[in-house]
């Protein structure tokens, strides 16, 4: 790709690490290597909040230059020039999904406005299918849910430009993830369905394990709590290893078995799911077991240990914030 050692070297295995971290679950390490291999570009994370503020500024008038040109996806660079982009685009890509996934909205938005506009320079790629995925994600967070499907659509029409498994299923997920929160079950359900028959194909054991976990919410959503129950037994089994996968399977599996009103089950799967929880550095999937367990309790006229629970719930929630 035209790459020069020594930087662009070290800056390719600090985003290597990173992804691997990112692929794990494991989102502080994540952050810290995708935030090195930034820097190694000489395009460092914005430290300050009026730094990041800045920086959406501008990548945002990049960007709309880019949509009043009419400039769909940009011409592709060669060389040198072009593989920086690209780099810069996937490490900025990977960053969004971290900050977005530890609740760090603000500095989401930035980074993936960086990644697109780094991809669009680029050219028709995994990264700016990708980029338009989280751009149609992180524009709907905000609001601007005209904008979020504009983006949604050009995502889907890269990813049948680029014809490649492992870009279709990601970006199907995706953007079936943005038509699950805005409610619209049967779009969602296609999209993470056709992802997952996609993903198991192919066998990338992370994409499968993410499309399961999210077609068992979408199960549930529905109120087809047997195939939710399901789909996270299958998610909780040996094909993915991520620590990820498996509280999240098991939580959700624990939260299934509690509306079906299984509640020593679902006490047991909330426990076991907790357990493996116990020493990880993110919070969010402990959080979500403590209020599950909780309300298990309550539904067993267990005050005390509800009381506990939520409290525990509480605690986790206010070190991590």
């Amino acid at each position: 790709q035209g790459l020069r050692p020594p930087r662009s070297r070290h800056a390719l295995w600090q985003r290597w690490l990173g992804d691997s971290f990112h692929q794990w679950g494991q989102w502080t390490e994540a952050r810290g290597a995708l935030q090195a291999a930034a820097a190694q570009w000489r395009r460092p994370v914005p430290r300050s909040r009026p730094g990041v503020a800045l920086g959406i500024a501008y990548q945002a008038l990049r960007q709309l230059g880019h949509r009043l040109l009419g400039r769909r996806y940009g011409a592709r660079r060669s060389g040198a020039a072009g593989g920086r982009s690209a780099e810069l685009a996937a490490t900025y890509l990977a960053l969004s999904e971290v900050f977005y996934l530890t609740n760090e909205e603000v500095r989401s938005l930035h980074a993936v406005l960086v990644a697109l506009n780094e991809s669009e320079r680029a050219g028709p790629s995994r990264e700016l299918a990708l980029s338009y995925r989280n751009m149609t994600v992180i524009s709907d967070l905000f609001g601007a849910h005209g904008v979020a499907a504009g983006y949604a659509e050009r995502a889907l029409d890269v990813a049948e430009r680029v014809a490649d498994p492992a870009t279709s299923a990601a970006t199907e997920l995706g953007i079936g993830m943005y038509h699950l929160e805005a409610g619209r079950l049967a779009q969602a359900r296609a999209l993470i369905d056709g992802a997952l028959e996609q993903a198991d194909r192919y066998g990338d054991a992370r994409l499968w394990g993410d499309c399961i976990g999210f077609a068992g919410r979408v199960a549930s959503f529905q109120g087809e709590l047997a195939r939710a129950e399901t789909l996270f037994r299958e998610m909780a089994g040996p094909r993915s290893q991520a620590l990820l996968h498996k509280t999240w399977s098991l939580s959700s599996l624990g939260g299934v078995l509690l509306l079906q009103g299984r509640y020593e089950e679902a006490i047991a799967r909330l426990e076991e799911a907790l357990e493996l929880q116990a020493g990880a550095s993110e919070a969010q999937q402990e959080i979500v077991g403590w209020a599950f367990l909780a309300l298990a309790r309550i539904r067993r006229d267990e005050p005390r240990l509800a009381r506990e629970a939520a409290d525990r719930a509480l605690g986790v929630a206010e070190s991590s914030s």
